[in-house]
């Protein structure tokens, strides 16, 4: 139902960033001080559409949704972005400072200081935090994500094929794109729907690759992430029974 897929959003948003969820709080606030009437939540969506959006999408749907506002909502809403702000301005992101330490592994497996990294999160609020949480530890990076227009996404590529190091893409931002120059994938958060980590996968994996291609999903332990890696084995396990194709190896 609705309720589930709302709370796995709240989850995953949580797992993705703090400041995914921040943001996100922020924009309900926003929405929630606006005196419009309030309307049905997800109009339009059924089920099987609202599980295919990815999560910015699933996000902004639900942000702007004119649903019956919870009993002091506003309130709730008010204290999670107290804590998101207190997160952010004491502790740094564990998930991130992994990544870091994982990239830095990276450099000396493939004996490559410049190594290019392609990586794909769900939400643009995490976009923005590990931009700037690289670039102030001396990446060079840009950004794709389904606002871009076409100039501006062949821009983007081009500089990542010429000179930046990363690019930290949303599944909306990496439609269309051929990175065989880069090998290595990272997979920052985890998509609901398992063939969104094929065509991730698919942006390097392509003719013209040289080397063999690296795909890391991030994980955090214990968090609903795990739940989804279940259903996506799962899911991929049906695709090999019913196709024959073997995509969990």
């Amino acid at each position: 139902n609705y309720i589930g897929f709302l709370m796995l959003l709240m989850q995953r948003m949580v797992t993705s960033s703090t400041k995914a969820i921040g943001a996100a709080m922020a924009r309900r606030l926003d929405v929630l001080q606006e005196p419009e009437e309030q309307l049905s939540l997800f109009p339009m969506l059924t089920e099987e559409e609202w599980a295919d959006l990815d999560g910015q999408e699933q996000s902004d749907t639900v942000i702007q949704a004119r649903f019956k506002a919870l009993k002091n909502e506003r309130e709730e809403v008010k204290l999670i972005i107290e804590a998101t702000e207190a997160a952010a301005n004491t502790h740094s992101d564990a998930k991130a400072e992994a990544l870091l330490d994982w990239m830095y592994r990276l450099q000396r497996e493939e004996q490559d200081p410049e190594i290019k990294v392609l990586i794909f999160t769900e939400f643009v609020s995490t976009q923005d935090m590990l931009r700037q949480f690289l670039i102030e530890r001396g990446f060079s990076v840009v950004c794709l994500n389904g606002s871009m227009g076409l100039d501006e996404r062949v821009s983007v590529q081009e500089r990542f094929a010429q000179e930046d190091r990363v690019l930290i893409s949303t599944d909306a931002g990496g439609e269309g794109l051929n990175l065989q120059f880069c090998h290595v994938v990272v997979n920052y958060d985890i998509p609901w729907n398992p063939m969104r980590l094929e065509q991730r996968i698919g942006r390097v994996d392509r003719i013209g690759q040289k080397h063999v291609v690296r795909a890391l999903n991030f994980l955090l332990q214990d968090t609903v992430e795990y739940r989804i890696r279940e259903v996506i084995e799962q899911k991929l396990a049906v695709i090999h029974e019913e196709f024959g194709i073997d995509k969990t190896g």
